[in-house]
């Protein structure tokens, strides 16, 4: 799926059941260093499978080009929630919703707080999970914190549904980048718990209370 986040299993609505997952499309791209404008049109989407994954099909387009390793989740009222990293512009993430299960995208934005990585790469693929946590929508981010360098990850936190994120932390200092995020499994030892891997070097385990403490 092009370096984006799992996918999701949508819990709500005439689509419940329905397997959701990021991904994005490739136009003419040619990974070689010399021909960076073929990110302009790269775009993020997503695919979708009612079959339990027998089939898929894909969504409209991501509403602006250049987009892509985007994450999705889908928040307590049905609404899917999907942010994606840009290839070609300095500044912080895209936003779009989605009111269909997936199926088509709307209200895209540059998000007010989440910046993208460093200007000189075009931003980083992050990550994003929502906490399974019902009647609430606790979200996390995380990506490198330093806005020169891919260095320092920190995840933060929003308590609505990603319109704002009020809290950060470092996890860990230094060297960073690609990251992922899952959560503990319900009802077995893991619950509670949030993982993070940082592209292939590391992993970390954490839980929300620790994320909330005052860093120290």
């Amino acid at each position: 799926n092009g370096a984006c986040d799992p996918g999701v299993t949508i819990k709500n609505g005439s689509k419940k059941g329905r397997l959701l997952m990021p991904a994005r499309v490739f136009v003419e791209y040619l990974n070689k260093g010399k021909n960076r404008k073929r990110f302009n049109d790269l775009y993020a989407m997503a695919l979708y499978s009612d079959d339990r994954g027998k089939s898929w099909n894909s969504s409209e387009p991501f509403p602006l080009k250049g987009t892509g390793e985007s994450g999705l989740v889908e928040l307590k009222d049905g609404t899917i929630y999907h942010n994606s990293r840009t290839h070609m512009r300095p500044g912080n993430r895209r936003i779009a919703y989605s009111h269909d299960a997936g199926e088509t995208w709307v209200d895209e934005h540059e998000d007010d707080e989440l910046f993208d990585g460093p200007p000189d790469v075009y931003g980083c693929k992050a990550g994003l999970l929502r906490l399974p946590n019902e009647g609430c929508d606790i979200l996390l981010f995380s990506s490198p914190g330093n806005r020169s360098t891919r260095t320092d990850i920190t995840v933060w936190v929003s308590f609505d549904g990603g319109k704002t994120w009020p809290v950060n932390r470092l996890i860990k200092k230094g060297p960073g980048n690609y990251t992922w995020m899952a959560a503990g499994r319900q009802g077995t030892s893991s619950e509670g718990m949030i993982y993070l891997l940082a592209g292939k070097d590391w992993m970390a385990r954490f839980n929300l209370n620790w994320l909330l403490e005052k860093d120290t």
